[in-house]
């Protein structure tokens, strides 16, 4: 076993020495060469794409619930008259609150109410060849109306019972109340007071995703008198990590800069001795690691693979183990 170790290592030597030979032979040729296919691969990153899906990130690959997810619309692909499935509908919801947590069992409150429902529904709009889609065109329905989780308080028997204080809890004309009120307190079974609302508003089009794109920008324009408003929608959590990924570009480019910027002049040495301390041959391992992240970063983007936030730590990975051992 020996013998065989040595052989190997023998040919294995020589394999590398022929190519040192060459590299020497070559310096300025190989050098340029090398720079120039890292910096064309690296133009890759102009064809970056961010993946920013939570569910598709983070959860195992082929799962049960995505399984079932994907059956479900496909069963369902054809028709908008379904929502009983949440998961394959979009949805945006709109909590409405009391001022100051203060009772909400009032005339004022429930206007404010009906103000934010007309609002999404007709104040909220978008316009795809040509023709204008609203929120009942592009609704979630059920027996040919739209299917809002908590328009028993526009009804106007939920006023007439407020206000004679016959507000049954947990359930209101068979209409269950219980997550549909926040903080709630119950006197014999009749609701005594809550501090808001939750109204859901369900979606089921092919142009589901652009409305509710458009609700998110202006649906803090709607006008409240009593209460105050708070939103959330479909995509709220991937878009959030886009964001954050995004907003951290300027940042994460200043460190790499800095991070380079300390790795080379940690490896300088102000004795200008480059033979004896090697410092170039620790700034061209520095150099070494920012191309291959450049080309690697600009193939895979080039190829179509999407970047994810969590490849952005291996930069400073490949560089901090490079400075260990250099």
């Amino acid at each position: 076993m020996g013998d065989c170790y040595l052989r190997q290592e023998e040919r294995i030597s020589r394999l590398f020495g022929a190519y040192g030979r060459f590299l020497e032979r070559h310096p300025v040729k190989i050098l340029f060469i090398s720079i120039t296919v890292n910096c064309l691969l690296g133009l890759g990153m102009l064809r970056l794409e961010v993946e920013s899906g939570a569910e598709r990130l983070y959860t195992p690959v082929d799962s049960q619930a995505s399984k079932d997810r994907a059956y479900l619309n496909n069963i369902f692909s054809s028709s908008s008259d379904f929502y009983a499935h949440k998961e394959t509908a979009d949805s945006t919801t709109v909590l409405i609150l009391t001022k100051n947590k203060g009772n909400m069992l009032t005339s004022a409150f429930l206007d404010d109410v009906t103000s934010v429902d007309n609002f999404v529904r007709n104040s909220i709009s978008i316009t795809q060849s040509g023709t204008v889609y609203r929120f009942n065109d592009v609704c979630a329905k059920q027996s040919s109306s739209c299917v809002v989780s908590g328009d028993v308080f526009l009804s106007s028997d939920f006023k007439q019972m407020m206000l004679a204080n016959n507000i049954t809890y947990p359930e209101f004309k068979q209409q269950s109340l219980t997550s549909l009120l926040a903080s709630p307190s119950v006197s014999n079974g009749i609701l005594s007071s809550a501090i808001g609302v939750k109204l859901t508003y369900y979606l089921r089009s092919t142009y589901s995703k652009q409305w509710e794109k458009e609700f998110v920008k202006v649906i803090s324009n709607a006008v409240v008198n009593v209460s105050e408003t708070a939103y959330s929608y479909s995509d709220a959590l991937d878009n959030e990590l886009e964001k954050n990924i995004g907003g951290d570009i300027l940042f994460y480019s200043l460190t790499m800069t800095l991070m380079m910027t300390y790795a080379c002049i940690a490896t300088s040495r102000l004795n200008c001795n480059f033979v004896a301390d090697r410092s170039l041959l620790g700034q061209a391992g520095v150099l070494a690691a920012v191309l291959s992240i450049l080309s690697s970063f600009g193939l895979v983007s080039l190829i179509g693979v999407k970047f994810m936030s969590i490849v952005g730590v291996m930069p400073f990975l490949i560089i901090g183990k490079h400075r260990s051992f250099s």
